[in-house]
């Protein structure tokens, strides 16, 4: 009986650190306020990267149709946000946004991150999608990658007409998993990427993709603890009945 209670006490020792480090990482410029508009306007500045962020090699938004850009008072676009002046609305942070979009298809920015890829940890990447109410908009793709590998992918269809207008959430996660744990093993310590990328819809190849609240969470998984502690508390009974 003993033994178990050690095992039980190892099994706490070792879970309780790993739900204590869940965190959010460090994103620069994550709200595109950096090198961006004055509060107050609501005039796009194009041609322009976001400050801390980098066009994606071969594939940078082209022309000069990408930038900051504030929505306030844009009755063809968004509705200001109950907060009125700086026109805050949704899921936004701060009143500046980045636009992109082109006759070119999957261009878009991306940000290499001083947190590196861990074992046994969930990512999830979070962005502030914005859909205008005018038919201007194109699918936004979000990624996460370790180093030059891709961990998750999504692609964001534009919202229906109803509910355009404003800023929403949207997410995509890589799960740790066991098997993934050892396809990964190689990843450990190579830079996580963020990496958003605006992709044609047929018919509409010039529309944009608009992001703003950059948002990537880490959280430990406790599931390799408790395989641990599972082990050790199989082998304790097989012992026990061979004594």
């Amino acid at each position: 009986m003993n033994l178990f209670r050690v095992l039980s006490f190892l099994g706490v020792v070792l879970i309780l650190p790993s739900l204590g480090r869940a965190a959010t990482l460090t994103i620069a410029n994550f709200d595109f306020e950096t090198g961006g508009l004055a509060d107050n306007s609501n005039s796009a500045s194009p041609g322009v990267i976001p400050t801390s962020w980098q066009a994606v090699p071969g594939a940078g938004p082209s022309g000069s149709f990408y930038g900051y850009y504030n929505p306030v008072n844009d009755p063809g676009g968004y509705t200001t946000g109950v907060t009125g002046s700086p026109g805050i609305t949704g899921t936004m942070s701060g009143p500046n946004v980045f636009y992109f979009g082109s006759a070119t298809n999957g261009q878009g920015i991306q940000q290499t991150l001083s947190s590196t890829f861990s074992l046994s940890t969930d990512y999830t990447l979070t962005v502030a999608r914005g859909t205008r109410n005018s038919i201007y908009n194109n699918t936004l793709r979000m990624q996460l990658f370790a180093g030059s590998t891709l961990l998750t992918s999504r692609d964001v269809a534009p919202e229906p007409v109803g509910s355009r207008g404003t800023f929403l959430d949207y997410s995509t996660s890589y799960i740790a998993s066991v098997i993934n744990d050892a396809a990964n093993t190689g990843l450990v310590g190579q830079s996580l990427m963020i990496r958003f990328l605006e992709i044609d819809n047929p018919g509409n190849p010039q529309a944009e993709v608009d992001i703003d609240n950059v948002r990537l969470n880490a959280v430990p998984e406790p599931a390799s603890g408790m395989l641990l502690v599972a082990g050790l508390a199989a082998l304790a009974v097989v012992r026990r009945r061979r004594a």
